[in-house]
């Protein structure tokens, strides 16, 4: 469980800088409003604001997400390794449990900023 946490606070330390570095690119070079806006260097499209938190949560969510999937495969091999002992199958069904809820909660919570980015970036 220990390292549990160890690499739960390392993604999120991770998906703090990662989002803060990318925030502060995306307002520097002049990400507005207008997702049309080309860079006259590097004739690139400038990404808004709204369009990076929109990555910076996918690739967050989709890495809360694998991790979810490896506590699943994790809780499968202490399982198979118990023994038929109580202590180690209890165990396992527990990390069982947590990883199901972690990808449940990762699959709403894309849904949820798939709605908000399509709220933000409605043309009606």
């Amino acid at each position: 469980m220990k390292i549990t946490y160890r690499l739960f606070s390392l993604l999120i330390l991770l998906t703090l800088v990662i989002g803060n570095v990318s925030l502060v690119d995306a307002v520097t070079l002049g990400g507005g409003a207008d997702p049309g806006n080309i860079d006259a260097q590097t004739g690139q499209t400038l990404e808004t604001l709204t369009q990076k938190a929109t990555k910076i949560a996918n690739y967050a969510l989709g890495i809360i997400g694998l991790i979810a999937v490896f506590i699943i495969l994790y809780s499968g091999f202490l399982f198979m390794t118990s023994g038929g002992e109580e202590e180690g199958t209890d165990k396992a069904k527990n990390y069982l449990k947590y990883g199901i809820i972690g990808l449940i909660v990762a699959a709403l919570a894309f849904s949820v900023v798939g709605f908000v980015d399509n709220l933000f970036t409605s043309t009606g």
